[in-house]
């Protein structure tokens, strides 16, 4: 898939998306280079879509949607987790969430989605938000890039918590 052919109708992502999560201050600890506890604590997380899309084009989409020029705002990590992962921890957390990711994009970010919590299996009812304990446990699961501001790689920090 190119960019000319990310649709502009929102669909449900399948499980073998990855998806990319872009790490600022405060959803991101410098201390330990991982994404805070809360980094998918609100409904609808922004996420950019890996499919077709080179790493350099996810990070360029990421900076661009969060990083301001009147905003002290640095994509410090991209965090790489499936669409898979982010269902079954939703599924099989004490209290269970059960996520889509659906995509949405916009006029700057063509492949950007949102990770949606609903409170049962049908999805009709939105989730407020989540747990930060599920938050915290997705945060777990991400294949960390830390990024130099330039956007370049600095270093690589494979999840924490084993993924399926």
């Amino acid at each position: 898939m190119t960019e000319g052919t990310l649709s502009n109708t929102p669909v449900v992502l399948d499980d073998t998306e990855v998806v990319a999560r872009a790490l600022f201050t405060p959803e991101w600890d410098e201390r330990v280079k991982r994404g805070s506890p809360g980094c998918f604590k609100r409904n609808n997380t922004s996420v950019t879509r890996h499919a077709g899309l080179t790493f350099t084009q996810v990070v360029a989409y990421l900076k661009g949607d969060v990083e301001k020029p009147d905003k002290d705002v640095i994509v410090r990590g991209v965090g790489l987790i499936s669409v898979k992962d982010v269902r079954s921890l939703g599924k099989t957390y004490q209290d269970p969430v059960h996520f889509d990711v659906i995509s949405k994009p916009t006029p700057k970010n063509p492949a950007h989605a949102e990770v949606v919590p609903f409170t049962e299996p049908e999805r009709t009812t939105i989730k407020r938000d989540v747990s930060r304990g599920l938050s915290s446990k997705i945060s777990q699961a991400l294949d960390i890039y830390v990024l130099a501001p330039d956007g370049s790689v600095e270093e690589h920090s494979p999840p924490v918590l084993p993924r399926s």
